[in-house]
């Protein structure tokens, strides 16, 4: 992963946002699982818009993710968002000062940089 170097601080306050936001200190590795997870659901949820899977198929393909995302972000209440044009993985509730956000004022840790 190459992050031009415009976007290393704000990847750094990301990195320390998913550090404060779970307690742990592996962060980049933990960011490019949460990475890996955004493209996967992200993938599901254009094949959902796109008619080619039900949304019983989304709401089932997203109960493993659901509940790994929830003990991950404990304490945070983490939605997954089925709209294609925004980052699925969304994290609110209770964000420390200094989190990064969308315009929601929701953390997406799945981000691209």
């Amino acid at each position: 992963m190459k992050i031009k170097a415009e976007n290393a601080r704000w990847f750094q306050k990301h990195l320390d946002a998913i550090g404060d936001l779970t307690g742990r200190s592996d962060t980049m590795a933990l960011y490019k699982r949460l990475r890996r997870l955004e493209a996967r659901l992200n993938r599901l949820a254009v094949a959902w818009c796109n008619g080619e899977i039900e949304q019983e198929q989304w709401e089932t393909a997203c109960v493993k993710p659901q509940a790994e995302l929830d003990k991950l972000f404990m304490g945070h209440t983490v939605h997954l968002n089925g709209d294609p044009r925004g980052y699925t993985i969304k994290v609110s509730g209770n964000l420390p000062i200094n989190t990064p956000t969308d315009w929601g004022g929701d953390f997406c840790p799945g981000q691209e940089f």
